[in-house]
């Protein structure tokens, strides 16, 4: 970084010796003013409106600017260095959210990500000048709870308007959705985490996933029994984690200013959000339980450190994959090795316990299917296939990492903190990256390595950690380059993965509210002791009933059920829900949502 720094240095002294700086100055200021109020900025993949302006009045109105301001940078070329930085950051922020992603364009995803390149030029050419304002600002310890409370509230906020609008418009279905709807009903009802969704009979959800770390949530279930409030607390579990970040950054003595950046990178960390929008999930829990134990062990907090240790390992079955590589960190460091041996024994006995319950009693391990990929004979357990696998060939482990698709999914975990994560000198922090490697890069499962999707949320907590050392090492100046950049991607990386997603889905839901009571309230009209088999998208809406299907495109699967929703808005889904009418023949039409639902039922079982 510094490199870099002191390379635009050069450019300016070079632009100095010249006498073109000012004018170079003005003239960007100039353009970004007036491509701005042109709102060029929400026509990124239109043609049509370059059609629509008059290049004559533009290069006139920009040359007459272009004087005035010229004469105005000699008198205050820092705030001008930082108006021109505030001009393309809000610029490039309007662009990606107006973005119109069509055949011939590029994913918002990647528009983003080229943002980067020009938002970090104008950076390091205004880095003096912005430096300048930073060190001005005065947070006081106050400011900084204040700071952390609204950083709290913003983040539930968007993560909430995307995840609940999300189910109030319909746009979730059985998996993962109607499993965790139908299974929290069951704990309310009964106390066990049963569901009929998941595998298509009556069915532990443990039996899936070990994670009894969902009970924590059944509390606030208890009190409002909606599917609503899963997606609130997940919310609410991830913007937790800033408290134990907020007290690393103490333990670490990061100024208060230092503190805000690092906040405000974690509420803009695209992929914390970003992994929400597949719906409630355990996995949520991970990014909070590891900060804690994290700093437990760095500030010698021995009850929390337990407190956290137990919290982590009831996420799921593959906590102990996070902690062991945590542990070994600690020990090739030489800290903590008492710590470190008691999480190894631990995490490493708790996995193979709750593995063996798993293929005992249910449907076998999900690794099975998404290590495929390293599958090369049968009969033989496939953790053990890939250890072998990677040993003897790993070239082959190596391009199964690096996929496309996985160097954007990189691109999204690795950028908002510079990259720098990634440059460890201290050869143990390497092991730190073992998980993202075997569980998310590696597996041919493609949702594994997609930031829409909730298996980064351990590695979250992991990389801002790793981030935390490498700024606690480097000088002042060096540092706070760094986490401004930072800062500024994650932005940038927000502004084009996250908002666009919420506002989409508040405007859908909105915009078509009616509808979308009309169809809540014609699925209330079944009676709630009744079977029901459905389509997809409508089954999360059937949450409360005991007994629930999924209808299924091979007609033997399906289940005679008392009632049969049909959703036909779409072709395939409405098909299907036909082939089971003719399949069992005695439904008749119970109700119905014009060109939504179609509910039938069996008259003599009611």
């Amino acid at each position: 970084m510094s490199i870099v720094v002191n390379y635009f240095n050069q450019i300016k002294l070079s632009l100095k010796k010249m006498n073109i700086e000012n004018g170079l100055l003005a003239f960007f200021c100039t353009w970004f003013i007036l491509v701005f109020f042109n709102r060029s900025f929400a026509y990124a993949t239109k043609q049509n409106f370059l059609k629509e302006q008059t290049f004559f009045l533009f290069a006139l109105v920009f040359l007459i600017l272009w004087m005035i301001l010229k004469k105005l940078v000699s008198y205050q070329k820092d705030w001008f260095k930082v108006f021109l930085f505030v001009e393309v950051f809000v610029y490039s922020l309007f662009s990606i959210f107006l973005y119109t992603e069509n055949a011939e364009s590029i994913s918002r995803k990647i528009f983003a990500l080229s943002l980067i390149i020009p938002l970090l030029i104008v950076f390091f050419y205004s880095a003096n000048s912005l430096v300048k304002v930073y060190t001005r600002l005065i947070i006081s310890e106050k400011s900084l709870v204040i700071i952390t409370a609204i950083c709290f509230i913003f983040m539930v906020i968007v993560i909430s308007l995307a995840t609940v609008f999300r189910y109030k418009g319909f746009h979730n279905s059985t998996f993962d959705m109607g499993i965790f709807a139908q299974m929290f009903h069951s704990m309310k009802k009964i106390g066990l985490p049963f569901t009929t969704v998941e595998r298509g009979r009556w069915l532990s959800h443990f039996s899936v996933h070990f994670s009894p770390i969902f009970y924590l949530i059944l509390p606030f279930y208890w009190l409002l029994p909606t599917p609503v409030t899963l997606q609130i607390f997940q919310a609410f579990i991830l913007a937790l984690g800033l408290i134990p970040l907020l007290l690393l950054c103490k333990h670490f003595e990061f100024s208060t200013k230092k503190t805000t950046l690092l906040l405000l990178c974690y509420v803009c960390y695209p992929v914390l959000s970003t992994g929400t929008f597949y719906d409630i999930h355990e996995n949520c829990f991970y990014t909070v339980g590891i900060l804690f134990l994290i700093y437990a062990i760095e500030a010698k907090k021995n009850k929390l450190f337990w407190l956290s240790l137990i919290f982590t390992l009831m996420v799921k079955e593959e906590a102990p994959v996070y902690l062991i590589c945590i542990a070994l960190y600690y020990l090739l460091s030489g800290r903590e090795k008492k710590k470190s041996w008691t999480i190894l024994i631990i995490a490493a006995s708790y996995f193979l316990i709750v593995c063996s319950i798993l293929l005992f009693v249910g449907p076998g391990l999900q690794d099975n299917s998404r290590l495929g990929n390293f599958r090369f004979e049968e009969g033989t357990n496939i953790m053990l296939q890939t250890i072998k696998a990677i040993l003897m060939n790993p070239a082959y482990f190596w391009q199964e990492c690096f996929s496309l698709q996985n160097i954007e999914y990189l691109a999204y975990l690795f950028l908002p903190f510079t990259g720098i994560i990634i440059l460890q000198k201290k050869y143990s922090r390497l092991v730190l990256f073992l998980p993202l490697l075997l569980l998310n890069l590696a597996p041919a499962w493609p949702y594994q390595s997609q930031i829409n999707f909730q298996y980064h949320f351990a590695n979250a907590g992991i990389f801002f950690y790793l981030f935390l050392l490498q700024l606690k090492e480097w000088t002042r100046p060096r540092a706070k380059v760094f986490l401004m950049t930072s800062v500024l991607i994650s932005i940038l990386l927000f502004s084009g993965s996250v908002l666009p997603y919420s506002y989409s889905m508040a405007k859908g839901y909105i915009k078509n509210h009616k509808t979308y009571q009309e169809m809540e309230d014609a699925l209330k009209e079944i009676p709630e002791d009744v079977s029901v088999t459905s389509s997809g998208f409508l089954l999360p809406h059937l949450w409360n009933h005991l007994e629930l299907y999924e209808i299924q495109k091979t007609a033997e699967n399906n289940h005679h059920t008392d009632f049969l929703v049909i959703d036909i808005r779409y072709p395939d889904t409405r098909e299907n829900g036909e082939k089971m009418l003719e399949q069992f023949g005695n439904y008749e039409l119970f109700s119905e949502v014009k060109d939504k639902i179609q509910i039938y039922h069996i008259p003599d079982r009611n």
